[in-house]
């Protein structure tokens, strides 16, 4: 059978996921539109430095019921990254941008303590009304009475600044006050090792994977002539009078096209933006409530390749902490306004790529990685060194540079953002996941336009598992809807 028709909107982990899964179960009526010159979404490998290096998703985060681990396992493609801040061994140096080391064994006990609150308190947490950001601050001063006496507060204080940075680039918040404590525990975390690296194939693996090009190409899936580039959507007509019956798809080029169904895959920061343009007729009231109330933000990546390792083999990294003084103070120093260099303090520090031996990466977040975006890659690459040498300078000869690259996840108007999180607006709006993944039904109650993507999945959002697993769950509901019709049909002959 060929099956009915369906498109599918962009080529992401969910796109590709859902696309492959029907195919194999032969609906071969398959057409994907992807905005972007390449297929992967948030997934982006490319060659760098000595490898490989992901400007999107990066590690795979734990084994048990992790579909990305399942698929990757049999082939030994996934390695440990040996980064564990829950080991004193392992867990990075902090220094202030006075150039000074933080005392080790100080800075870890402060960073436990944090780790304890966020790891230890989910039945407390399913139960509190507001933001994360404040349920940290009454567990934390409760800690600084109790497990944190003896250490000094300007070290509880750093560690405690450095600790809200690294959150905000786990949720991709701005602010872990604009983070909702109860549905930070709607997120299920995977057994097992959550730092698994591809090695010295990066992630782009795992669509290999899905198209079944890995470990055999002669026994890819036929798709080359189904996946459309450049093809950048612009309206989904999918319940008019004149198209009862299907979808209809317009594209910015002026092409159209119909199926039967479109699943779209989209990033919720592309949904957002066009939430008033891209379908017609309107959504449902419950659709824009899910997509006004989830939330996605923008977390970045700052890659430096040096001429070599100037740091100590098998070093974890560099940690950067500063108050709300030092960040003023040190900024009025550097090259243009104050307004032009505070995304710097949004930085919170560099670390080490496995399999990359001259190359460190840097994070950065909240409003910082937004501005990034908009500064010249020169001037961003500039002030990092600048960065680099006032807090490392003291102890180590920084070089200048032979490669940088960095990531622009917001500015792209194909994904706006880098993934999503529950924020106190999805609670005011009481609206959830599972509302966006929820059908679209024409008049005669055909489910004509079906969601995945990470931002759909209740548990696993954020995650390239999360996004594959609603791939599958949108292919299997297509997959149900014409077994049972086939069914149905069988039964009467």
């Amino acid at each position: 059978m060929t099956g009915p028709s369906v498109i599918i909107i962009g080529t992401g982990a969910s796109g590709l996921a859902v696309g492959t899964k029907l195919y194999e179960n032969g609906f071969k009526n398959i057409l994907w539109l992807e905005a972007n010159n390449r297929i992967g979404g948030r997934i982006y490998t490319e060659n760098f430095g000595e490898n490989v290096i992901d400007y999107g998703a990066q590690w795979c985060h734990g084994e048990k019921d992790n579909c990305v681990y399942k698929l990757a396992q049999p082939y030994n493609l996934l390695e440990s990254s040996n980064f564990n801040f829950t080991d004193p061994q392992q867990f990075p140096e902090f220094f202030t941008v006075t150039g000074s080391n933080l005392p080790h064994d100080d800075t870890f006990k402060v960073h436990l303590a944090l780790f304890e609150i966020m790891h230890t308190s989910e039945n407390e947490m399913i139960n509190f009304k507001d933001s994360l950001g404040h349920f940290v601050d009454i567990k934390f001063q409760e800690k600084l009475k109790s497990d944190l006496i003896g250490i000094d507060k300007n070290i509880s204080k750093y560690v405690y600044d450095w600790f809200h940075k690294v959150e905000n680039s786990l949720e991709a918040s701005d602010t872990w006050y604009q983070t909702s404590a109860r549905g930070l525990t709607e997120y299920w975390e995977c057994e097992g090792d959550l730092l698994l690296n591809w090695k010295t194939r990066g992630y782009r693996t795992i669509l290999d994977l899905l198209m079944k090009k890995y470990p055999d190409p002669t026994k890819a899936l036929p798709l080359d002539d189904k996946i459309l580039l450049n093809k950048e959507v612009t309206n989904i007509v999918w319940n008019t009078d004149s198209n009862q019956n299907g979808v209809k798809v317009k594209c910015t080029d002026g092409s159209e096209y119909k199926a039967d169904h479109v699943i779209v895959t989209v990033s919720l920061g592309v949904l957002k933006e066009r939430i008033n343009s891209l379908f017609k007729p309107e959504l449902p009231l419950t659709k824009l409530r899910a997509i006004r109330g989830l939330n996605i933000g923008t977390v970045n990546k700052l890659i430096f390749e040096f001429p070599h390792r100037w740091w100590p083999e098998n070093h974890t990294g560099f940690s950067f902490v500063w108050n709300g003084d030092e960040v003023k103070e040190t900024l009025k120093e550097f090259d243009g306004s104050l307004d032009d260099n505070t995304w710097l303090g949004d930085v919170f520090g560099f670390y080490p790529i496995n399999h990359q031996p001259n190359v460190l990466l840097g994070w950065v977040v909240s409003s910082g990685a937004r501005k990034m975006e908009e500064i010249p890659e020169d001037e961003v690459k500039t002030k990092l060194i600048q960065l680099l040498r006032k807090f490392l300078g003291k102890k180590f000869n920084i070089p200048e540079p032979v490669a940088f690259t960095r990531s622009k996840w917001y500015t792209n108007p194909y994904f706006r953002g880098s993934y999503t999180f529950r924020s106190m607006a999805t609670e005011k709006l009481n609206t959830s996941a599972a509302d966006l993944a929820q059908p679209l039904k024409n008049s005669t109650g055909k489910e004509v336009v079906l969601f995945a993507g990470e931002a759909t999945h209740s548990h696993y959002y954020s995650t390239v598992h999360g996004a594959i697993e609603t791939g599958w769950r949108e292919a299997d509901r297509l997959l149900k809807l014409y077994m049972a019709g086939l069914n149905e049909i069988t039964s009467k002959i």
